[in-house]
Order: C-alpha cells, then structure tokens, then sequence
C-alpha cells in the first residue's frame, strides 16, 4: 500500500525556521540567556511578530484565503449598497421627469395628440386656438409631418381635413400617451369603428378597456 504522506516543501521549511528562530529568541528574552543590552528594540520586534505571521500563513495558506473572502464579501455588500442608492436616486429622478412630461402638456393638448395617434380620423378645425394646439404638438416634437406633406401649414386651407393624413406620431409622442393612458377619455375609448388598430398593442388595450 502506497503512503499518501507528501514531503516538506521549501515553502514548510522558511516556515519552520523563521517560527523556530523567533521560538528561540523569545525563550532567551524570558529565561535571561540573552543579556538585555543585546535584546532588540520595539521596531525589531514588530519585525518579528510579522515574520512569525508570514510564517503561520505559510504553514497554513487557507487563512490567507479566508481573509481575502471576507474581504471581497464586505467589498461586495459595500458595491450593492451604493449600487441601490443610485437605483433609488435614478428612480426618483425618472418620477419627477414622469411627473414634468405629465403636468407640461395641457389635458386638451393631449385629447388633440391621442385623436391624431389612435383615431382613422381627426378634423383639423380653422380656430386660432385649435391651430395653436397643434402646431405645440409639432413643434414640441410629439408629432411630425409625413415627407409627402413637409410644406402643409395648418391654416385655413387645410380646414376640414384628416390631420391623420398628413402627420405621423413620433416616440415621444407615443410615450406620453403610454405615461397618461389613465388621462384618455371616454368618447375616444368608445369610438368604436373609428379607433385605427394598427396602433401599438399596449394603447389599443387601453382604449377597449371601460
């Protein structure tokens, strides 16, 4: 039968001497074999005390790597600690950019962007005020002129018509509608016929809902 028993290494030996040296010195300091001019100062002794800890990891390496354990736990726990701050500051910053996107766009203004979004048909009106309220929509980014009809102009010319014809709803104007579904009124949920189901599934879903 083979023995399983593993020969010192070199690194067991540095181990061995530096304990055995600093085991000596220490039984000479206590039993006064060596004279206490030739005992070494504080700074020497520290030195020693950190060659004995080299030594005992050393002899047993697996400490080294239980401290470096506990060293990258605490690092994680101090990494998930700042990363849920900035979560939380993130989320508060985005409910207050909600809350700003909501409140700038006045509940008329965005009856007139779910109209030209989620209707086959809006009617362009020749009031100053319903043309002011447009032109926000398009000026502000929500909506946008399909190529075709880059140079129409909202004025009297064009009273009577399908906005829907000549616009197209951006991102933007699609994300609003998505952060005020709540804001959507009652005539256009119950449209019916009139709502164009080509619109994003989402939204669709919030106008058949009662």
């Amino acid at each position: 039968m083979q023995s399983t028993s593993q020969p010192f290494g070199s690194r067991t030996w540095i181990a061995i001497g530096v304990t055995a040296a600093a085991g000596i010195y220490t039984l000479g300091v206590i039993t006064g074999w060596i004279p206490e001019q030739r005992r070494i100062d504080a700074a020497n002794l520290a030195i020693i005390v950190l060659a004995s800890s080299c030594a005992i990891l050393l002899f047993f390496p697996q400490l080294l790597g239980r401290m470096k354990s506990l060293e990258l736990a605490g690092f994680r726990i101090e990494l998930q600690t700042q990363i849920n701050q900035v979560q939380q500051t993130v989320t508060a910053q985005e409910q207050q950019i909600n809350i700003l996107l909501q409140t700038a766009m006045s509940r008329k203004i965005f009856q007139h962007l779910v109209g030209i979004a989620c209707l086959k048909n809006y009617e362009y009106h020749d009031q100053w005020l319903f043309q002011r309220e447009i032109y926000y929509l398009k000026d502000h980014g929500y909506i946008r002129m399909k190529d075709e009809y880059e140079r129409q102009e909202f004025d009297s010319g064009f009273d009577g018509e399908n906005i829907v014809d000549v616009t197209t709803v951006t991102e933007a104007g699609w994300s609003i509608i998505r952060l005020r579904k709540h804001d959507i009124e009652q005539w256009v949920k119950g449209s019916g016929d009139r709502i164009n189901r080509s619109i994003p599934s989402d939204i669709l879903a919030a106008l058949e809902s009662r």
